[in-house]
């Protein structure tokens, strides 16, 4: 029997195998090094695109609020003779030296009465009405142009509803558990309006008055006016011609901007109400303004003040400067979320506020400047 042939059967040696391994391994690690920087960049990229979501949310409502001050103002308006601004200031109040600024307009949307149920009158129903004459000094009677006892003008002498939940508003003594009547009365330039108390309305004759006695009003009216005769003082320097109309306590909008541990926080009240912040955009690290000032009456600004708080509103100096402000600059620094290794970045020093230390983060900054309408003159 002759023998069989063993056929040859070849493989990949020990040299090879480690040869084709570290092919292998520098072929793998370009590849992950590829991803990691695709990653990288897609990882900074998406942080990015939310860095300038947050920060254009922000400058938006920014924007609209700052156009908004002193809208529904009419010139210079007080309550009980305090005097009300459509912007005060407060340097280095929030987080990182940020600022803080308060914003006074009428809420057209949302301070209206709303809408009641029959009987009931809703109180933004009841008509304007027209001081007769001048007052003398210190007179608490305001005579009015208008017959009480004619429609629609004798709805002053009765009870209206304003409000959610409702508030029913009447003069006494026909109605001595209502809330007291405010109106706002505006000089017929509309360069001037106040928001006083009325606590009767008097018909004698052809003689139709509204009352406006401390004297009738819940103590709190004590602390607001300081007296009796500061409260009357307010109505007795409007002119005949001057228009009186109800006054809600919602009518007024306080919007404050603040920037808490890198949210900016907002929040719009009425300006009887305590502030409820509510975040609007995230990873703002600075919020910075400046004001245009018009010192000399020319209609051109020649000042800027960025560094000086503006919110003193018994200080002389800072109440010329709250009126001749003419263009708000408003400056809105965000930051990514994340850190990035590739990115090399810090702080910019913006307005008053120096410059950080080095970090790696992306930043953005928005500056926009707005002529605020309502305060020029």
């Amino acid at each position: 029997m002759g023998m069989k042939k063993i056929k040859s059967e070849s493989g990949f040696t020990l040299v090879e195998l480690l040869v084709a391994l570290a092919i292998f391994g520098v072929v793998m690690s370009a590849v992950l090094q590829i991803f990691r920087v695709n990653y990288r960049n897609y990882a900074l990229q998406e942080d990015v695109a939310g860095m300038q979501q947050n920060i254009r949310v922000g400058k938006m409502f920014l924007s609209r609020d700052v156009r908004m001050a002193g809208s529904g103002l009419m010139g210079q308006h007080f309550q009980f003779s305090v005097r009300t601004y459509p912007i005060t200031f407060t340097n280095s109040e929030g987080s990182n030296g940020s600022d803080l600024v308060t914003i006074i307009y009428q809420d057209f949307d949302g301070g209206g009465c709303g809408s009641v149920t029959a009987p009931a009158i809703a109180c933004d129903d009841l008509p304007p009405l027209s001081l007769k004459g001048t007052m003398p000094a210190k007179s608490a009677a305001v005579p009015v142009q208008e017959d009480f006892g004619v429609s629609p003008f004798s709805l002053w002498d009765g009870p209206c509803t304003c409000g959610t939940p409702p508030v029913v508003y009447g003069p006494p003594p026909s109605s001595p558990g209502n809330v007291r009547y405010k109106i706002l009365i505006t000089s017929p330039d509309g360069t001037r309006s106040d928001a006083v108390y009325i606590t009767n309305v008097l018909k004698t004759g052809s003689d139709h008055k509204l009352i406006n006695n401390a004297a009738g009003v819940p103590g709190n009216l004590s602390a607001q006016c300081g007296s009796a005769s500061d409260c009357n003082k307010a109505m007795n320097q409007y002119p005949a011609g001057s228009t009186i109309s109800f006054f809600s306590e919602t009518a007024l909008l306080k919007v404050v901007y603040k920037l808490t541990n890198g949210v900016l926080m907002r929040s719009n009240q009425p300006t009887t109400a305590t502030e409820i912040f509510n975040p609007i955009a995230e990873n703002i690290e600075d919020l910075q303004f400046a004001f245009g000032l018009d010192t000399n009456a020319d209609g051109n600004v020649d000042t800027w003040i960025n560094n000086t708080s503006m919110d003193n509103l018994t200080d002389t100096t800072t109440q010329t400067r709250l009126d001749q402000i003419r263009l708000v600059r408003i400056n809105l620094l965000a930051q990514t979320q994340s850190i990035h290794p590739t990115v090399t970045g810090k702080t910019f020093t913006i307005e008053d506020n120096n410059s950080g230390a080095v970090d790696q983060r992306m930043r953005k900054l928005l500056t926009t400047t707005i002529k605020v309408r309502n305060m020029s003159s």
